[in-house]
């Protein structure tokens, strides 16, 4: 059963032509530090089939405190200054909870 304080992270990322595989390498190195967090529950990451340069991040958290916290780790301070660069529109970011 899901606690009630268990929060998912969806992010979508569209990056500039040319940039994808920069992006999915980035985000595949982060994705295996960031399994390793207290409070990840699930960091998966999807690539369009039919939009190669469109990214999705299905994060799941044990709680608020622990998506807080992962946000302030180095490496992902480092991919969000770093990911400007290849970004073709903003990141369009949504924080869910589980009915």
């Amino acid at each position: 059963m899901t606690s009630p304080d268990a929060i998912t992270v969806t992010a979508q990322i569209r990056v500039k032509p040319g940039t994808a595989i920069l992006l999915k390498r980035a985000l595949t190195e982060v994705a295996t530090l960031t399994r390793q967090e207290p409070g990840c529950l699930g960091y998966d990451l999807h690539q369009s089939v039919n939009e190669p340069n469109l990214f999705l991040l299905h994060e799941r958290w044990s709680s608020r405190a622990d998506l807080d916290a992962h946000l302030e780790m180095p490496y992902i301070q480092d991919l969000n200054a770093q990911s400007h660069a290849v970004l073709a529109e903003p990141v369009i970011v949504k924080i869910w909870r589980t009915l």
